[in-house]
């Protein structure tokens, strides 16, 4: 307690001398996979922390000149800027075979980067999916301990023995969400009245119910097998999705990608979720700047900041329904026409 005391009483006041002159830097990050293209690559430039006339710590690089190489056979493919920042292969061009090595030269602001050469090798199937709710305990601002409900996602594949195998996920999906546009609240001179949209009129309302994508991420998971070489690998866990009307109102679609990685690339993902949890106490170091594999080829001290992948992927998917999950998910809170959610559309998908 006396030394609590003394390092509160000795708090006082630190100005720090930043530079707002630092150079900025280029990150590029992109992939090829043995999946069906087209392949992206995404390149920005870091904005110095006290530019005012920036509110984003990226800008988007546009006219560069951008190409994948494939170094088994000498093949490559020029990249076309589709987007602000997105370069993109054709959806019927260069595509990843496994052993193949490939690598990306990029010429931007006059300055040549190339990637060092990654081997695309085999990624071990999906067996089964399988998942579980389960609760996070956390401390609201009333200083009250909640239960937030969360899906735990764990997969089961069968680890082959003749090889190492670095492994990392990413996961995407479609859920099915149910809104109440009936009940749309409108606020005349202050006063809340419920006025129902005209797309909920009549026993086919068409705003009632929509389909949202939820965009592919990564799940900053990563998985090696030296304890694990040749054996059969059961319900390992990779991802939590929240248990909320966003995700699992009716149903969700769940795919998960298992990609597989080199040792160099398990190592910078490796390496980007030590820093993050590294930040996660008051007291923590700064993080460390995770380099990646591409170089500025004329200057090798130049700070290059991203990756890019070369793997094998295999694709499986389960459907959750909420009445699956033993909780009661609240979804009356969005009273509105469904379609103002990000990624949606009354129309089902075609497999659905």
């Amino acid at each position: 307690m006396l030394i609590l005391i003394t390092i509160i009483g000795c708090v006082k006041t630190i100005t720090f001398d930043i530079e707002s002159d630092s150079e900025p830097s280029i990150v590029i990050i992109g992939e090829i996979t043995t999946a069906p293209g087209p392949y992206t690559i995404e390149i920005y430039q870091t904005v110095p922390f006290f530019d005012p006339a920036s509110s984003i710590s990226t800008t988007k690089v546009n006219d560069a000149d951008v190409t994948i190489y494939d170094l088994t056979t000498g093949r490559f493919e020029k990249l076309i800027n589709t987007s602000p920042g997105i370069y993109s292969t054709d959806i019927n061009g260069i595509r990843g075979e496994i052993g193949h090595r490939y690598f990306i030269g990029i010429n931007a602001f006059g300055k040549n980067y190339q990637s060092l050469p990654a081997e695309i090798t085999t990624v071990p199937e999906l067996d089964s999916i399988a998942y579980e709710l389960t609760f996070n305990q956390q401390i609201n601002s009333q200083n009250e301990i909640t239960d937030l409900p969360k899906v735990d996602i764990k997969i089961s594949f069968s680890d082959p023995p003749e090889e190492s195998n670095f492994l990392l996920w990413k996961w995407s999906g479609t859920s099915e969400v149910k809104t109440f546009p009936e009940l749309y609240i409108n606020y005349q001179d202050g006063t809340p009245t419920i006025e129902p949209l005209p797309c909920s009129e009549g026993i086919n309302c068409f705003c009632c119910t929509c389909w949202v994508d939820h965009p592919i991420r990564n799940t900053f998971s990563v998985y090696n097998d030296v304890y694990t070489n040749g054996s059969y690998v059961q319900n390992f866990p990779i991802i939590s999705i929240p248990a909320t009307a966003t995700y699992f109102d009716q149903e969700m679609k769940l795919v998960i990608n298992q990609y597989s990685l080199d040792s160099e690339a398990y190592s910078f993902w490796k390496g980007i979720i030590s820093n993050i949890e590294d930040q996660s106490t008051l007291f923590a170091t700064p993080a460390v700047t995770q380099m990646g594999n591409i170089m500025n080829i004329n200057d090798p001290d130049e700070i290059v900041l991203g990756y890019f992948f070369a793997s094998d992927v295999t694709s499986s998917e389960i459907k959750i329904e909420a009445n699956q999950l033993d909780i009661n998910i609240v979804s009356d809170s969005i009273r509105n026409d469904c379609r103002v959610l990000p990624n949606s559309s009354n129309f089902p998908p075609g497999d659905w």
